[in-house]
């Protein structure tokens, strides 16, 4: 049994950390927009418009004025910097000292390049990569007519407002918007961005799902006991068809989750089905058994969502726990 199965997690420290995380992100965000506008701008159109180079930095800018006013914000020959709510953080991937946003916080770099992006991750772009506690957006946009491409980058903490980050891509996709396409090879198929998972470790993992429960349900209770974790809210007994018992479900604006670490791989009746994700009546039960040969150990999920849940909340929680044998 992996030596993670056999030291308990410090429950008072974990806790006692995420509360801290939790209780920014619930709090920064309403104060991050008070100086902002009141009403939310209209969603971006089906498709960006070409607009010259310098339209798209002033667009930018209004952009992060608009929703991080006090962010502090450079931008000197075509590139742009800002951020707000940053801290240097230890990156449990790269092992080095960056700075990282906090709640309510945000990081970005955008530059116009010459040619096309020739980076070693060309072939994965534009992605977005979940990287512990934050986000992060990629995106090498290349115009044939400018023979150039804009390169963004955005580092976002889980409670970054969905519109403005729609918004930044637009923008940024705005710079090469109506070329005509390049000749595609008829047998080869077209594939969505790519999402690219770093692995992280159990606890890393245990602490963004605690965080993104409370950032969805902030009045749901979560427990954690050990290497077990359960999370409910506006939960009921309810007769069950396929169990024939009376057991716990969700109402609509509810939640309920269990994650656990279990020594080997998974092994229930339902092997060859996980992960899955089951509709049954008025809600949809998410199930997620991903093996890591490394801790020779998996990580056991039931989560089970009413028909009411954010799909962006079910989004959030798949790419985390997958991260748990990422690259194996």
């Amino acid at each position: 049994m992996p030596s993670f199965i056999r030291t308990r997690f410090n429950r008072s420290a974990i806790a006692l950390s995420c509360l801290t995380v939790l209780t920014l992100s619930s709090a920064s965000q309403p104060a991050a927009q008070a100086s902002g506008p009141i009403q939310i701008a209209a969603a971006p159109a089906a498709a960006p418009q070409a607009v010259d180079v310098d339209t798209i930095f002033q667009d930018l800018q209004n952009l992060v004025k608009e929703y991080y006013p006090n962010g502090k914000m450079t931008y000197a020959n075509r590139k742009l910097h800002f951020q707000f709510r940053v801290a240097k953080e230890l990156s449990a991937h790269t092992k080095t000292v960056a700075l990282a946003p906090l709640p309510g916080g945000i990081i970005g770099d955008v530059s116009l390049e010459p040619g096309a992006y020739e980076g070693a991750d060309k072939q994965l772009l534009p992605s977005d990569v979940v990287d512990g506690t934050q986000s992060i957006l990629q995106m090498a946009e290349f115009s044939r007519q400018r023979n150039s491409h804009l390169l963004a980058k955005l580092v976002y903490p889980p409670d970054v407002l969905t519109d403005f980050k729609d918004r930044f891509k637009y923008i940024v996709k705005s710079f090469n918007a109506n070329e005509p396409p390049l000749a595609v090879d008829p047998d080869k198929r077209i594939l969505p961005p790519t999402i690219v998972l770093k692995k992280q470790p159990p606890d890393v993992i245990y602490k963004n799902i605690m965080a993104i429960v409370k950032q969805y349900y902030p009045q749901a209770v979560v427990t954690l006991k050990g290497n077990s974790l359960h999370f409910e809210r506006k939960t009921r007994k309810e007769y069950e068809y396929y169990t024939r018992k009376l057991e716990l479900a969700p109402e609509l604006g509810g939640i309920l989750g269990d994650v656990d670490l279990r020594p080997g791989e998974y092994n229930g009746y339902d092997k060859d089905k996980v992960p899955s994700e089951t509709f049954q009546g008025f809600r949809t039960t998410l199930l997620l058994a991903p093996y890591s040969k490394e801790l020779k150990t998996h990580m056991y999920v039931k989560i089970i969502c009413p028909v009411d849940s954010p799909t962006e909340f079910k989004d959030k929680i798949k790419a985390n726990v997958n991260s748990f044998n990422a690259g194996e």
